[in-house]
C-alpha cells in the first residue's frame, strides 16, 4: 500500500480550513457565550463546547458549499469572492445554529452571528483573513491541478 502525501497547495489548503474551523468556532461561541436557553438546555459548559464544535463545522462547511466561488481569478473572482464571504457567514449561523438546535437554531443562527459581528466586529477581521487565506489556497490549488492535467494529458506523466 503507498501512501501519498498531500501536494503543496493541498496542504496550504488544510491550514486554511483549520483556520476557518477556529476561526468559526470563535464565532459560535461568542454568540452563544451570553444565551440562557443555551445554559439551561444542555449546561453551562456543555453548550460552550457544543456551540464551539458546531460553529467550527459550519465554518468549514460553510466556504465548502461556496467553492466554486472561491479561487477564481482576475477582478471577477475577487468580486465574487468577497460576495461568497457575506454569504458564507450567513451559512456558517444557518449551519451551526442546525446542529444545535434544528429548528430554532436554523432560524436564528444567522442572526446570531450577525449580532455578535456587530456587537464585537473584532470577531469579524479573523474569519475574513481565513476566508481570504481559503479563496488564495483554493487558486493555487486549481494552479496546481492544472499544471498536473497538462502534464497528464501531454503524456509526460
Amino acid at each position: 500500500m503507498r501512501v501519498t502525501l498531500p501536494s503543496p497547495a493541498e496542504r496550504t489548503l488544510l491550514v486554511a480550513l483549520a483556520g476557518l474551523a477556529a476561526t468559526g468556532g470563535l464565532l459560535g461561541f461568542e454568540a452563544l457565550k451570553g444565551l440562557q436557553y443555551m445554559q439551561e438546555f444542555v449546561g453551562r459548559s456543555a453548550g460552550e463546547w457544543l456551540s464551539t464544535f458546531a460553529a467550527a463545522l459550519g465554518g468549514v462547511g460553510a466556504p465548502l458549499i461556496l467553492r466554486h466561488r472561491f479561487g477564481l481569478t482576475g477582478v471577477k473572482g475577487t468580486l465574487a469572492a468577497f460576495g461568497a464571504a457575506f454569504v458564507a457567514t450567513g451559512l456558517l449561523g444557518i449551519l451551526a445554529g442546525t446542529f444545535v438546535l434544528p429548528v430554532f437554531g436554523t432560524m436564528f443562527g444567522p442572526w446570531l452571528i450577525l449580532t455578535t459581528v456587530l456587537e464585537q466586529p473584532w470577531l469579524l477581521a479573523p474569519w475574513l483573513l481565513c476566508l481570504y487565506a481559503y479563496h488564495v489556497a483554493e487558486k493555487d490549488y486549481a494552479r496546481e491541478s492544472e499544471t498536473l492535467f497538462r502534464r497528464v494529458r501531454q503524456g509526460l506523466i
